[in-house]
């Protein structure tokens, strides 16, 4: 008998299990309409705050010359007072090292993580007193040089819509748990053929305090196309993506380090793309985590459109918790004269996120591979963590306008040795609504070792930076940081450019159409992020 009686007590237990199992498989992911704007992406805090928290996840920590990707945490100073703090390293294995922070008005700090702890991975957590300060990382290892955002805050979801597992390819999730307590994150992939959710990564559990490495390429093996989702279940992370690429099979080789997107969005900005002249291979991947299709545009602004001709979109159907990509160079429809810059639009109003990467050979003077995420919002102030790492030979600032009216007047400052230096030329400079500026500061930051950059606008833009260094050649991409006080969600987007390329604008063999832009869909995604092979030089 009091078997009976506890059987409709087993069965309610098993029924609320197996309903919290489809609440959580259905779970509508973050979106901008949901979450704060100032949690979207890494943010500055402002001159008065009382202090700054920064958290970097990934890097490895060997001191080894031939390490894979030996980290350097940088710490900009743009203010007017000291700021003091301490940054504390969190080993994948081992106890936590700590070292003192200080760092002048106007200055940059950089520390070496292998000087503070001995490691196979390592992240750090920078705590730091006042604002108008931010923290990026420069990675070194065999594959190249990479430079990226940290982030300001943890959160419970990660997306990462590039990557590849293919041949020569490596793929490596770091996940920073600052916390003392467990965390428990479920990791999910999208690849050209098909979704994935190996059961080893279901519920995996992050210790307090440490850094867990996840091979992707163990699991997910010889994959074109990786994208990637984290969801915490308990807890909250900080996840970052390394990715490499060797030169196998003719590939590109490089190293890319990029922090992740915590919601999806409408609209994704990319003020930086491949520079014209150049043959780089440029992909733009987008992923579609929540329970509903999305139709996608990807819109190219050209600067010139009035000499260059206007590109027709690229449109994406991308199905709900699926992913897809666009070859940019895969046909003529780009004229290879053209500077440009980019949307990610969702026509359909469902969020997404978007990621966009850059590849070349490496040869004597061109080469690289940089991975960089969009911006889901616009600001009056961005930072500049890196204004001239050592050895770049030039440094290119990108300054868009993704609104449909309305002006925007900027000005650029350069800071250093203590000082903070604006430039005649780059004073009030006007750049029109969906318009873009490029702005070479490459002889500004000639002799300067430690500077950084701050951008001020009467009305929200979005800022993207394009370096690179000439021994090994290398591209670099770093996300730039808004102020948090100065963000703003863009609700009036440029529209795209009218398609109305000239022939003579055209490669003699491609003749214009009337026919709509072709329709690229999960399942027949061109390319992945370390694609296929091409060469160019970067100017």
């Amino acid at each position: 008998m009091t078997r009976v009686r506890r059987l409709p007590m087993i069965l309610l237990v098993l029924i609320v299990l197996i309903g919290g199992v489809v609440l959580d498989r259905t779970r509508e992911p973050s979106s901008t309409a949901s979450v704060r704007p100032d949690t979207l992406l890494p943010t500055a805090q402002p001159a008065g705050s009382a202090g700054s928290t920064w958290y970097c996840a990934a890097g490895s920590a060997t001191g080894d010359a031939n390490g894979f990707a030996e980290q350097t945490v940088s710490i900009a100073n743009s203010s007017d007072e000291e700021i003091t703090g301490q940054l504390t390293a969190f080993p994948d294995r081992g106890d936590t090292a700590t070292t003192r922070i200080r760092v002048a008005a106007h200055s940059r700090q950089s520390i070496r993580m292998s000087d503070v702890v001995k490691a196979l991975w390592a992240s750090a957590l920078v705590e730091l007193t006042g604002g108008e300060v931010t923290v990026g990382q420069l990675l070194q290892g065999p594959g190249g040089r990479s430079a990226g955002a940290c982030a300001s805050s943890p959160g419970q979801d990660w997306y990462f819509p590039s990557g590849s597992t293919r041949n020569g390819a490596r793929n490596i999730l770091a996940l920073f748990n600052p916390f003392p307590g467990e965390a428990t994150v479920d990791i999910t992939f999208d690849t050209e053929d098909g979704s994935r959710t190996p059961q080893q990564f279901q519920g995996l559990v992050l210790p307090g305090g440490r850094v867990t490495a996840v091979d992707v390429g163990a699991v997910v093996t010889l994959r074109e196309h990786v994208a990637t989702s984290v969801h915490a279940r308990a807890g909250r992370v900080v996840v970052q993506q390394i990715q490499t690429a060797d030169g196998r099979e003719g590939a590109e080789q490089g190293l890319a380090v990029t922090l992740g997107a915590t919601a999806a969005a409408a609209d994704w900005f990319f003020p930086v793309a491949t520079p014209a002249d150049s043959a780089a291979h440029e992909v733009v991947s987008v992923l579609n985590p929540g329970i509903v299709d999305a139709s996608v545009e990807v819109q190219v602004q050209v600067d010139d459109a009035a000499s260059v001709g206007s590109v027709e979109p690229y449109r994406l159907s991308v199905p709900a918790g699926r992913s897809a990509t666009v070859d940019l160079m895969s046909d003529a429809r780009i004229p290879r004269t053209a500077e440009r810059w980019l949307i990610v639009h969702s026509t359909s109003g469902s969020g997404v996120v978007a990621e966009r990467s850059i590849g070349a050979v490496r040869t004597a003077d061109s080469g690289g591979l940089t991975l960089t995420m969009g911006l889901p919002v616009a600001a009056t102030d961005w930072f500049a963590t890196f204004g001239n790492p050592s050895g770049m030979t030039s440094s290119v600032l990108a300054v868009a306008n993704p609104h449909a009216g309305g002006d925007a007047r900027i000005t650029v400052t350069i800071h250093g040795a203590g000082a903070a230096k604006d430039i005649p030329t780059l004073i009030d400079v006007v750049v029109a609504a969906g318009e873009r500026r490029l702005i070479d500061l490459s002889k500004e930051l000639a002799s300067r070792t430690e500077a950084s950059i701050t951008v001020s606008a009467d009305q929200p833009v979005v800022v993207g930076q394009l370096m690179v260094s000439g021994s090994p050649i290398d591209l670099l991409t770093p996300t730039d940081i808004p102020l948090i006080t100065s963000i703003a969600l863009v609700t009036d987007p440029a529209p795209p450019q009218v398609a109305s390329l000239d022939n003579t604008l055209l490669p003699p063999d491609v003749t214009t159409s009337s026919e709509p832009a072709p329709t690229t869909t999960a399942s027949t995604s061109t390319t992945a992020a370390a694609g296929a092979a091409t060469t160019t030089t970067i100017r």
